[in-house]
């Protein structure tokens, strides 16, 4: 027995020891670690990269730089003894900032300060903000950015209600390099809008305030849509199939032959990728802006980003056609990306993909493309690489011309 009892003894001791070797080198003293040494600095946007030689000291475990951030508040960046820099960021001026810079030792004892300034370059903020171009659009304005350094932004858009209370219309997020979006859904009488600028720091550009007419907009008529059936068109998967049910404002689908009826278009199998159709809308006009719905949104939840909902296409608008169905008297007006917001692949969705479904994709088309009266889609891609095509509703927004 007695053997047994020494024999668990030496295995708990031994246990013990490696569990101590896992918790890696202590120091107990009270020895402070060395300071760091050679010091420089690198001017960034919105803060800057301090550089420096790291001690020969095993106590040191990182080094830890205290400032006053854009807030007001003591802030502090640290970095591992196993590097030779560390970064501020999230400054929201160009004004030189006090640095304290210290070794902190295994023990969390931390040296003396070395006191260091850095100058930070113009925050992204800031670039962003100056960089915004506002100009009248159907229905509201539209915006243009540039934001080089990629940052989290939030472009905060107001304007003013009946009460003449200033409310947030819109709230832009991007970390794209460039890019425009759109505030629409107002009169065309002149408006007031604001615009500021703010990152994932708090830090607020100044304010712009411009005063805009909203160009004149409606939703065209969609009884005036007809089907055209032109020589290179993809054939329907079904003449009684009517193409109208593209603009029948009916979204609630099925698979019965009476629900089909009414809720969708679909080409035929084997019209090939790419392959195109064709419509008109009954009058000449400059359009805006259209919203299309996948089919399924509704009723057909497998069927939405799936199968043969458009992925990647093409919309062409023109006055007069050639009746041989070629692509002459033809202009490009959008390449166009379904977009799925959670990016999860096939077969999965999120409620967020679902509810954007719902709502439908809007695509903007641009300033300087000519009226039109004809329609033509040309399918380069859908969601379930299928040789066919459906959707379920298309919505356009313009100015009637003729």
């Amino acid at each position: 027995m007695k053997k047994i009892y020494y024999l668990g003894l030496l295995i708990c001791i031994s246990m013990m020891g490696c569990n101590e070797e896992k918790m890696g080198p202590f120091v107990s003293d009270g020895s402070v670690p060395v300071l760091i040494s050679n010091i420089s600095t690198e001017s960034l946007p919105g803060g800057a990269r301090i550089i420096y030689n790291v001690p020969d000291d095993p106590n040191l475990l990182y080094v830890e730089a205290e400032y006053i951030a854009s807030d007001g508040k003591l802030s502090n960046v640290r970095a591992s003894h196993f590097t030779n820099s560390l970064t501020i960021e999230g400054l929201g001026s160009t004004d030189e900032k006090e640095v304290k810079i210290y070794s902190v030792g295994r023990n969390e004892k931390r040296s003396e300060a070395i006191v260091t300034r850095i100058h930070p370059l113009t925050p992204p903020v800031k670039k962003v903000f100056e960089s915004l171009e506002i100009v009248e659009d159907f229905g509201g304005i539209s915006i243009d950015f540039v934001n080089e350094h990629q940052a989290s932004v939030a472009i905060i858009v107001t304007t003013r209600d009946e009460l003449g209370d200033e409310v947030v219309a819109d709230i832009y997020y991007t970390s794209q390099e460039s890019g425009r979006f759109s505030i629409r859904g107002y009169s065309n009488d002149p408006r007031e809008f604001n615009l500021q600028v703010r990152d994932k720091w708090e830090n607020l550009s100044d304010k712009i305030t411009r005063v805009l007419t909203p160009w004149y907009e409606i939703k065209l008529d969609k009884s005036r849509f007809r089907a055209v059936r032109l020589p290179t068109d993809a054939n329907p998967f079904d003449n009684n199939l009517a193409m109208s049910n593209l603009w029948s404002d009916n979204l609630v689908g099925g698979s019965s032959a009476s629900a089909r009826g009414t809720a969708w278009w679909r080409t035929a199998n084997g019209s090939g990728i790419p392959h195109h159709f064709t419509f008109e809308l009954g009058v000449t006009a400059k359009l805006s802006r259209y919203v299309q719905q996948q089919r399924g949104v509704v009723s057909e939840d497998n069927l939405v980003y799936s199968a043969g909902n458009p992925r990647y296409w093409e919309v062409w608008g023109a006055t007069n056609p050639s009746p041989d169905g070629s692509w002459e008297g033809w202009t490009k007006l959008l390449d166009c990306t379904s977009i799925k917001p959670s990016g999860l692949p096939l077969g999965e969705k999120t409620d967020e993909d679902r509810t954007y479904a719902l709502a439908g994709e809007e695509f903007d088309f641009p300033f300087d493309a000519p009226p039109v009266r004809y329609i033509r889609f040309r399918i380069l891609g859908t969601w379930g690489s299928s040789d066919f095509m459906h959707i379920g509703e298309l919505t356009f927004y313009g100015d009637v011309v003729q």
